[in-house]
């Protein structure tokens, strides 16, 4: 198992070589695999692992038990901030006002912009 320095201290989980992909809607969600390779690719880190004897395969670290959870998602605890009907509400307020309503609002507020 070949690991990157830095990503040693992600996860305990890391040290010993295991992990469990977490994210819920993930086909692997649950399941537990042995770390071939922990590395910093792609803007983020990434797993490497056997998904079976002949295939390779590599993850979000994020998507892990190598990471721990991000803060907000526990604090929401499966809330959303704002509702569905609000939003689809929103959606028809801001296609229902003209072009050129928009475009005053959103290049008013901006140095240079056009009144």
């Amino acid at each position: 198992m070949a690991l990157d320095s830095a990503v040693t201290m992600l996860s305990p989980s890391l040290a010993e070589g295991m992990f469990t992909v977490t994210h819920p809607f993930h086909p692997l969600y649950g399941q537990q695999f042995e770390v071939l390779t922990c590395r910093h690719n792609w803007g983020e880190y990434r797993v490497a692992f056997y998904e079976t004897p002949d295939y390779v395969r590599a993850l979000p670290a994020a998507w892990t038990s190598l990471v721990p959870p991000d803060p907000c998602v526990v604090l929401a605890a499966g809330r959303a901030v704002f509702l569905v009907t609000d939003l689809l509400a929103l959606t028809q307020l801001i296609l229902s006002l003209p072009s050129r309503v928009l475009l005053h609002r959103l290049l008013g507020g901006i140095p240079g912009g056009h009144p």
